[in-house]
């Protein structure tokens, strides 16, 4: 499980405090990011937090999500196909 980073340059949102629980997702460059693709992905995150969130978050809900990505990446067009979704 992660947590907030304390040495976030933002600040933190009320009621959220450094390393209180967070859900940590990282959105990968090469994501597909169809319709089809993207309801598979929360269909599987709702199964898993089914069965696991109350085991891993204190009333089974993450205090925080964090989210990363390399998508906002500049140069990123130069890498991916124009059939990718993404651009």
């Amino acid at each position: 499980m992660n947590t907030v980073p304390v040495d976030s340059s933002e600040p933190l949102p009320p009621g959220i405090a450094a390393h209180c629980p967070a859900l940590s997702v990282y959105i990968l460059s090469v994501a597909h990011l169809s319709d089809h693709a993207l309801r598979d992905s929360y269909e599987q995150a709702e199964r898993f937090f089914a069965l696991h969130a109350s085991s891993l978050y204190e009333n089974g809900k993450p205090l925080a999500v964090l989210c990363s990505t390399g998508l906002l990446w500049p140069a990123l067009d130069a890498f991916l196909p124009e059939d990718s979704g993404i651009l």
